[in-house]
């Protein structure tokens, strides 16, 4: 290369510094102190004092400049060298083994003032970034989880009550009765999880004897089977505090202000993807097919498992404050306000994090978000409406079920109108005419009114409205009673 000439090169960009690094997989080690150090595959002749010298990168200038002519495939620039970059999942390996994620990768112009050739090798040069690459670690009074960097992976501990494990869990059944025609589907499920590694064969050389055992049962969904357990025997043993849990229709009033252009990044299995505490085997293992294994992944059912994914989830899109800024997240799911960052590098963070992700789905394309259905109008409104059905009155009509019709038709929905007071009505009766949960509603009243409630939903329901709001000035009307508390906003002439 002539001297001042510019070579395009594959580089990554380097956040933060961290004492001593060295980006290389050979014993040729170089080693570098400053935040403006390149270092890079390939070999500079003819260039003394090179510690003095400046190296140009993309128009920028950079002293005390370390090369490493190693053999590593990797090139290291720091962020302020580099104008523009892409956020990716790269990795270096360390001198000492260790991975390190990277932060992005960018095409730049190399030039080596003085220098008459700079060779480079055969094979194209691949790049990583990082910055301060250290463990994550979140504690809390029920649960402890930890984010490994090497292998890029959370893992869940849960503190046991009292602070003492307890002995063997008591379990009536191993698995309960599974549906004939969900059979196949359900055990190729469970097929699935052995493969992936996420039940093990029980070691109990390596473990010691199992404490206990988690049943199996399955639940069919509207398109698939799936299993799950019940953590009853466990959940006794393991505390949960709730005192910050958030609540489902509180997050959906917040994400109502985060406009139209949003998007929704759905986590692949995202209670699966959180790793069990090795120590903890013993007490979280299933029987399948006459032979034992671990559950090494956190399930659903345990008292924790929704914190633990809150907590992990806050924590990952907190490591990059534009991301922090553009998203909301509650339990697994994450809304995107794609105003500020594209859903896309959303997707990017969680996974040099560990966590994989669905495609985003875009609101106004049409999709589902924590049990509502949105679609986008032409004017540029984004609405949304229920997304469960309630056709059908159970019969015998009990308390039990009275109450379970009237969550469902109301449940978390910002706005029900005339349906939440006269939920609220029904269940006061159905308290008055039976005592017990499962006794049978008495009378024809109750069964009337919930039939009516039932047959003037699917006419007109009032769940239902326009979610992208705006503006500074309303009126509110409201009115209190011992049923229920009424609200009506008024806004821009639209209620």
């Amino acid at each position: 290369m002539q001297q001042g000439t510019r070579v395009p090169v594959h580089v990554c960009v380097i956040r933060r510094h961290q004492d001593g690094f060295t980006p290389t997989n050979s014993p040729n080690i170089g080693r570098f102190q400053e935040k403006s150090h390149l270092v890079m595959t390939g070999s500079i002749q003819d260039l003394d004092g090179i510690e003095s010298r400046e190296l140009e990168i993309g128009g920028s200038r950079c002293r005390r400049v370390a090369l490493i002519d190693s053999g590593c495939t990797r090139t290291l620039v720091h962020e302020s060298v580099c104008h523009q970059w892409r956020r990716s999942a790269a990795e270096v390996i360390t001198v000492n083994g260790q991975r390190l994620q990277c932060e992005g990768d960018a095409e730049v112009r190399l030039a080596v003032p003085g220098c008459r050739a700079v060779e480079f090798g055969r094979r194209s040069v691949a790049c990583a970034a990082t910055g301060e690459e250290t463990g994550l670690k979140i504690e809390k009074e029920d649960f402890v989880v930890t984010f490994d960097p090497t292998r890029r992976r959370w893992v869940m501990s849960w503190k046991w009550a009292g602070g003492r494990a307890p002995g063997e869990l008591g379990g009536a059944v191993d698995e309960y009765p599974v549906p004939e025609e969900a059979r196949a589907e359900y055990e190729a499920e469970l097929e699935n999880w052995i493969r992936d590694g996420w039940l093990s064969e029980y070691d109990e050389e390596e473990l010691g004897p199992a404490m206990g055992s988690i049943p199996l049962m399955a639940v069919m969904q509207r398109t698939k089977v799936k299993p799950v357990m019940d953590f009853r025997s466990l959940n006794k043993h393991v505390p949960a505090f709730t005192g910050d849990a958030d609540v489902c229709a509180e997050r959906l009033r917040r994400w109502r202000q985060m406009g139209a252009s949003v998007a929704l990044v759905d986590l692949k299995k995202a209670f699966l993807q959180i790793h069990v505490e090795k120590a903890l085997w013993l007490y979280h293992t299933v029987w399948f097919r006459g032979r034992r294994y671990a559950l090494t992944r956190m399930g659903f059912g345990i008292s924790v498992a929704s914190s633990v994914m809150q907590a992990v989830l806050d924590l990952t899109v907190a490591q990059d404050p534009r991301v922090a800024a553009a998203v909301s997240t509650y339990v697994d799911d994450i809304l995107v306000n794609e105003d500020k960052l594209p859903a896309t590098q959303v997707a990017e963070q969680l996974q040099i994090y560990g966590l994989e992700s669905k495609a985003p789905q875009r609101a106004s394309d049409g999709t589902r978000i924590l049990g509502l259905r949105f679609w986008g109008e032409p004017d540029g409104d984004l609405r949304w409406g229920r997304d469960n059905d309630v056709k059908n009155v159970p019969k015998p009509l009990t308390k039990r079920k009275v109450f379970s019709i009237c969550g469902q038709l109301t449940s978390h929905y910002p706005v029900c109108g005339w349906l939440r007071p006269a939920a609220s009505f029904v269940k006061r009766l159905a308290n008055e005419t039976a005592s017990r949960w499962d006794d049978p509603i008495e009378g024809d009243l109750v069964p009337q009114l919930v039939e009516e409630l039932v047959a003037s939903v699917n006419a007109t329901d009032p769940a239902r409205g326009r979610w992208n709001v705006s503006g500074d000035t309303m009126t509110i009307y409201t009115d209190a009673s011992s049923l229920a508390l009424g609200v009506t906003v008024k806004w821009t002439e639209i209620r």
